[in-house]
């Protein structure tokens, strides 16, 4: 779907969720291409209460000085009134000051490949050119990293060591 004209995620969100329900089948996933300059994302605020020492607990104060943050996630579900979506998203909205009714509960994936213009052609070329050289070869070219977990040593200070 080209997005180039939608002016934010919630008139995506919209327009993939009409787009969806003209579909058959099931979605398995969302695969995003270009930046979110490109492809706009949701803001998301990250709000905390601070508690204090005698365990009063202040309003709730916003983290990196009321900046949002930049999220790919409420592309995840359709089950959101786009209304809702273009409120002022926080965890303390939804399930403490219940302003806001959002569905949290993902049902498929989302992928965001942060291309620019221009780089997405060569991206599929290269990827064209690996999965035809893949699919030439009788298995799948495996690499295996080993990150080894210790348990109790003997000798070793309690606070541990880096291995």
């Amino acid at each position: 779907m080209d997005v180039t004209e939608a002016k934010d995620a919630v008139e995506i969100y919209k327009r993939l969720q009409s787009d969806s329900i003209k579909q058959s089948g099931k979605l398995l996933g969302i695969q995003i291409f270009g930046a979110s300059e490109d492809v706009p994302a949701f803001n998301y605020l990250s709000k905390t209460a601070t508690i204090f020492p005698d365990r009063s607990m202040s309003r709730f104060d916003l983290v990196l000085n009321g900046e949002p943050f930049l999220t790919d996630y409420f592309y995840s579900n359709f089950n959101n009134d786009s209304a809702q979506l273009k409120k002022e998203i926080s965890p303390y909205a939804v399930f403490d000051e219940k302003t806001i009714k959002i569905d949290f509960e993902p049902q498929w994936k989302v992928v965001r490949l942060p291309l620019s213009k221009g780089e997405i052609e060569g991206y599929f070329k290269r990827f064209d050119e690996y999965t035809t050289k893949r699919n030439a070869q009788k298995s799948v070219p495996v690499v295996n990293f080993s990150s080894p977990t210790y348990g109790n040593i003997p000798g070793t200070p309690e606070d541990g060591e880096d291995f």
